[in-house]
């Protein structure tokens, strides 16, 4: 019979190190360390739109908000650029700010008549919400097929609640 020697063993098999992404890249280059560091900032805010249109004839709905009423400064978009230039932030912040003014976007709904917006709903659908800055204030324009999305949601959340 043959004995091991444990010390030997644990000389042998050699502990797995970690790895310190802070050495391989800095902190700010990390993609999502800056999602969280801009997103951090946009949740501690309560913001304003600053406007939303009537639809369109293809069924798109456009409105802005200040950079500040979502509590990003001019200073922030030069530091964020690249995160806020992507699909995954336009999509979060829009689907964001709409629920949280659903009522107003419902207004604009419920100003359409029923065979317009059956039309609507039919020629296309939301996808993904388009964003521009312009200057101090960023435009999000989505199709309005979203918007009754979000209140069959809700609908059927209120249903699944009674």
């Amino acid at each position: 019979m043959t004995t091991v020697d444990t010390k030997e063993v644990k000389n042998l098999v050699e502990k797995p190190k970690a790895i310190n992404l802070n050495k391989i890249l800095p902190p700010e280059t990390i993609y999502s360390r800056k999602f969280r560091k801009l997103f951090g900032l946009i949740l501690n805010s309560t913001p304003i739109l600053s406007s939303i249109s009537d639809c369109d004839k293809d069924g798109e709905i456009k409105f802005s908000v200040l950079l500040k009423e979502i509590g990003v400064s001019y200073e922030d978009i030069k530091e964020f650029k690249n995160v806020m230039l992507s699909n995954f932030f336009a999509d979060f912040l829009g689907e964001l700010l709409v629920r949280e003014n659903i009522n107003s976007f419902v207004k604009k709904m419920t100003a359409i008549n029923s065979k317009r917006m059956s039309d609507l709903l039919h020629i296309s659908s939301h996808l993904r919400f388009g964003m521009k800055l312009y200057g101090d204030r960023l435009e999000f324009a989505f199709h309005i097929s979203l918007l009754q999305n979000i209140l069959t949601e809700d609908f059927k959340r209120q249903i699944w609640r009674q």
